[in-house]
């Protein structure tokens, strides 16, 4: 059965002192991981390893279950509120992300190259409405301009007194999302348009 991190385990200082040994052997060793090794790197035992992950390659994975339904449970929860603004709640999003900046960093670092939009795809309806963004491809552009600017900050170490900054930045690109990004769709209907007549004429020339 699959272990997972909990609050209760990362407020305990000798299970966090753990993790963090870990964490700093895996990446170290990278490309040449194995549950010996990274022990040995961590000055830890393998039954001590055991306790904490799986396996190796669950690691990561561990890690994003963890911060994507702590950022579900925090996100959800801010929707809720009437009237809240959008930069409010990306205030928030970012000060967990910096307030877990070693947990943030390792899965910016190691974990999956979109789990950045995952976490903004929580709150998939309050961004269509902020946008105002019908199209599909659109929206998903305007979620990976914010996953970006996300990742940029990762430069920074998730630096709090950067957050401010960072959201006049987002929210900028979401007041000007329709204006922007409106025209990609018009372009990509034009574009599949003349694909698709271009296919038709491959196929009737084909026929003669």
């Amino acid at each position: 059965m699959k272990r997972a991190l909990t609050d209760k385990q990362l407020n305990n200082k000798r299970f966090k002192s753990t993790e963090e040994s870990i964490l700093l052997a895996y990446c170290i060793l990278k490309d040449h991981l194995s549950p010996g090794l990274l022990a040995r790197s961590a000055c830890i035992s393998r039954s001590t390893f055991y306790r904490h992950h799986e396996n190796v390659t669950g690691i990561v994975s561990d890690y994003e279950i963890y911060i994507y339904n702590k950022t579900k449970t925090i996100l959800t929860r801010l929707v809720k509120i009437k009237y809240l603004r959008l930069g409010t709640i990306y205030e928030r999003l970012l000060g967990f992300i910096s307030t877990n900046q070693t947990s943030m960093s390792f899965i910016v670092d190691f974990g999956n190259s979109d789990f950045l939009e995952h976490l903004l795809l929580i709150i998939e309806p309050k961004l269509i409405s902020a946008t105002k963004l019908k199209n599909r491809e659109a929206f998903l552009v305007y979620i990976n301009e914010v996953a970006s600017l996300i990742r940029f900050w990762r430069m920074a170490d998730f630096d709090r007194h950067q957050i401010p900054e960072l959201v006049d930045k987002i929210v900028y690109l979401t007041n000007t999302a329709n204006i922007r990004l409106s025209p990609l769709a018009s372009f990509n209907c034009e574009y599949n348009r003349l694909e698709c007549e271009k296919s038709h004429e491959i196929c009737y020339n084909n026929i003669k």
